[in-house]
């Protein structure tokens, strides 16, 4: 560590100490201010790598090292260091040197620091927040981009290329500026990351890795000025991202109401699988849309049906079809709003 705050040779008695509960109150501040060195460190090359801004976070760099090793020294009413003790408990701490202690020290520090680095940007940003769970959501589920970890802060890289580490990482205003003209502002979050897998496989200036907050930002500025820039668009970013949100969650909800009760209907009730395909898409619609304060009224599943039975008459739909595509669009919608209480709202 050179400047370390805290000699090697120190490290194992006193790092012993706070995992058996025997610290001196000079044994904590030795270890507090070894395990600030090392958030500070790795907050600092967030800082120069473009991930890290600390100017929009209104925090000074020394301040957030602390605020994201404080989970660390938490006692529970034992007066145990929890964390400190279950991370090292798996490990074999008795026959590991100075040097290898110190790196799994540095290890938890840094995933700690990356932790706390999401967390107060989420804090001081509700939509840079949902930006961020977004992002990794999509990231889950369309798998164009795989995360990996560099000086352990999370990077987003298109899957199967170059990643070009040998060029220097591009910052947020980079971002802004050389990927911002191949969107408007107005893409959903998926939609974002597909345009940004083919800019980075594009360009060959810089790496094809990203930190996620720094996509997060970048995204974040892309969509306020396209915000600005379209008076069709919705009024607040965060409402766009509540739009995105709920359509995620609606169609989550439908395909596990769908799941749920497809083979009693299709068994049971002898409904056509087609049929009940068609259900559900006319269900999704109307959902989202009561959802969304459109149009809620049981009439209007009427016309997101005949949207996918073109043909379909009031007189058949409300002989064949109103009170199974009723039933099923109250137990989704019921489970929406339960949903987006819990989770989204």
């Amino acid at each position: 560590m050179g400047s370390s705050p805290l000699a090697l040779k120190d490290l194992r008695d006193n790092l012993f100490s706070l995992l058996a509960n025997t610290q001196t109150a000079t044994q904590l501040n030795e270890v507090v201010a070894l395990c600030h060195a090392i958030a500070a460190a790795s907050l600092k090359h967030a800082v120069v790598d473009g991930s890290a801004n600390q100017e929009y976070l209104g925090l000074r760099r020394t301040d957030i090292a602390y605020d994201c090793i404080a989970d660390l020294f938490r006692k529970d009413e034992a007066g145990n260091f929890v964390q400190l003790q279950s991370y090292f408990k798996s490990l074999p701490t008795s026959g590991l040197s100075e040097q290898e202690l110190l790196a799994h020290l540095r290890r938890i520090v840094q995933s700690k620091t990356q932790q706390g680095l999401f967390r107060i940007y989420q804090e001081s940003d509700p939509t840079l927040g949902k930006i961020l769970r977004n992002i990794k959501i999509s990231i889950q589920v369309v798998r164009n981009f795989q995360e990996t970890e560099r000086f352990h802060e999370v990077q987003i890289t298109p899957i199967q290329c170059d990643p070009l580490d040998e060029c220097t990482t591009i910052d947020v205003d980079g971002l802004v500026r050389e990927f911002g003209p191949m969107v408007r502002g107005s893409e959903n979050i998926p939609e974002m990351l597909s345009k940004l897998a083919i800019f980075l496989r594009a360009q060959t200036t810089h790496r094809r890795s990203v930190p996620l907050i720094s996509a997060a930002l970048a995204f974040r500025a892309l969509y306020a000025r396209g915000l600005q820039s379209d008076h069709a668009a919705e009024p607040t970013v965060e409402a766009k991202l509540m739009r995105d949100d709920a359509r995620r969650t609606v169609h989550s909800v439908c395909e596990e109401v769908k799941q749920g009760t497809r083979r009693k209907y299709l068994q049971t009730k002898k409904i056509e699988e087609g049929m009940f395909d068609a259900y559900f898409t006319a269900i999704e619609h109307h959902v989202f849309e009561f959802v969304m304060g459109v149009d809620g009224h049981d009439a209007a599943l009427f016309q997101s049906l005949q949207k996918v039975m073109p043909g379909l008459t009031s007189r058949e739909f409300q002989k064949r079809h109103r009170n199974t595509i009723e039933y099923l669009a109250r137990l989704c919608r019921t489970k929406v709003r339960k949903r987006l209480q819990e989770e989204l709202l």
